[in-house]
């Protein structure tokens, strides 16, 4: 169940930049305009999906050393350390989705 939160699709590809803005002294298309609004829109939910990653993923984190803690705790120190690469991996992909999220 935990590597469905990891495996989370990654954030939808952003469409093509917005026509430039008209010359100044001139007022903007309404096509313009709304071809303005759906990039803008386009952005926000890339970033929100990226965000989303790297909220799971840091969850998946926080749940695997837990995980760990009880392992260590019981004394299963190989078990532990079993899941030293895994939470790796998953403090890598949330910086990741981090990064691509405030790039977005």
């Amino acid at each position: 169940m935990m590597e469905a939160l990891s495996m989370a699709s990654p954030p939808a590809p952003t469409p093509p930049a917005p026509p430039p803005p008209p010359p100044p002294g001139e007022a903007p298309t309404a096509a313009a305009a709304a071809a303005e609004a759906a990039a803008s829109a386009a952005a926000a939910a890339d970033r929100l999906a990226a965000w989303r990653v790297a909220a799971a993923a840091e969850d998946e984190r926080r749940a695997v050393e837990a995980q760990q803690d009880e392992l260590c705790e019981a004394e299963d120190f190989e078990g532990a350390d079993a899941l030293t690469g895994r939470l790796e991996e998953l403090a890598a992909e949330a910086a990741a989705a981090a990064a691509a999220a405030v790039a977005a």
